[in-house]
């Protein structure tokens, strides 16, 4: 049986909403899906406009991919994702976190919808201007 995270890193698994990037189509009749971010452990992200909102703002949406039959896996990743959606939520508005705008599941799958920061990636800063100590900023 495969594992959770080769399922991820693999190019067969075409998610719903990479299928969606660049069309019309919107996802739950209010996401338009622009591009994929980015592709970690548990799921892709990705940046998306909320269509039903007057000035249709930017939002990233992170999808789990749980593609496994195992119940107890299963199980984990649910938790794991309950737990996420609400520590985001206790978190409220604070500066340095995206605020939490909608969770659910469809299909298997759950998802996160956070409000759009715009800025480099962490990955981006250390390319350019090295380690930094935690005292910085």
């Amino acid at each position: 049986m495969a594992t959770l995270s080769s399922l991820r890193s693999s190019p067969q698994h075409q998610t719903q909403l990479s299928q969606l990037c660049g069309s019309k189509q919107l996802f739950r009749d209010r996401y338009k899906i622009i591009r994929a971010l980015g592709r970690g452990g548990f799921g892709v992200t990705f940046l998306a406009r909320d269509a039903t909102l007057p000035s249709a703002p930017l939002c990233v949406i992170k999808q789990l991919c749980p593609k496994v039959h195992n119940p107890v896996i299963l199980q984990k990743a649910c938790e794991r994702f309950e737990r996420e959606a609400k520590t985001l939520s206790q978190l409220g508005s604070h500066a340095q976190i995206p605020q939490l705008l909608d969770y659910f599941q469809r299909n298997g799958e759950f998802y996160l919808v956070q409000e759009y920061v715009r800025g480099s990636t962490l990955v981006k800063e250390i390319k350019n201007h090295g380690p930094q100590s935690e005292l910085c900023g």
